[in-house]
């Protein structure tokens, strides 16, 4: 690019540290927001999930984090918070993928926070990293927007408002209650490997060939 290697590591490093700096203004308002929250109970807060370019910007959000907040709603990113302390996920190896899965940890715990996802149609990873985000979830709410530019702005409305709906429902039948249960109550099937051979765990303990007729892949 005809730049000296000199210059262009100074540059990066000036990169590096503007950019620390950013993550650490960050989490520190994050910490500084739950703690004003945290000081009225009754209170409930939003956070924003999503890829940056969809979830953190005008010209993709729809105006979604305004409508919450025009409603009274503290509204927050996801990556404000300190997610270095929750883990994410066995074979998550989108660096995205993992920070959602991390905040999502710290939304479950939380009695007053809650989750809103934001994506767009035909979003690969985010199809994978949505199902794990609600298996977190468990039974605590939380909302799912599928943009694009012709999503019409009526339905959003009527989206969110059931979403507070839900959730002030949710917080009057006992959220602690459901929150710390983590009970599995169903168990899936699984897949292994037998002497080489693959087969078919059923949710009920029994074992089948994967040619086995019952069995659909």
């Amino acid at each position: 690019m005809g730049i000296r290697r000199k210059t262009a590591l100074s540059a990066f490093k000036t990169a590096v540290k503007q950019q620390t700096s950013c993550m650490d203004e960050m989490k520190h308002a994050g910490e500084k927001f739950l703690q004003q929250l945290e000081g009225t109970p009754d209170r409930i807060a939003v956070v924003i999930f999503g890829r940056s370019y969809n979830g953190f910007v005008e010209e993709a959000h729809m105006g979604i984090p305004h409508k919450l907040a025009s409603r009274g709603i503290p509204v927050i990113p996801f990556d404000f918070f300190l997610l270095h302390q929750e883990p994410s996920k066995q074979h998550m190896y989108w660096g995205m993928g993992q920070r959602i899965l991390q905040a999502a940890r710290i939304v479950k715990k939380h009695p007053q926070l809650f989750g809103v996802y934001i994506t767009n149609f035909s979003c690969g990873p985010d199809s994978f990293i949505i199902g794990y985000f609600r298996d977190i979830m468990g039974r605590k709410p939380s909302l799912t927007l599928e943009l694009d530019s012709h999503t019409a702005d009526a339905g959003l409305e009527t989206r969110i408002e059931a979403f507070i709906d839900i959730i002030s429902a949710y917080r009057q039948l006992g959220a602690k209650e459901y929150t710390s249960s983590d009970k599995q109550t169903f168990i899936p099937a699984r897949a292994k490997l037998e002497n080489g051979i693959p087969k078919v765990i059923t949710s009920s303990g029994e074992t089948l060939p994967i040619v086995h007729p019952r069995v659909k892949l």
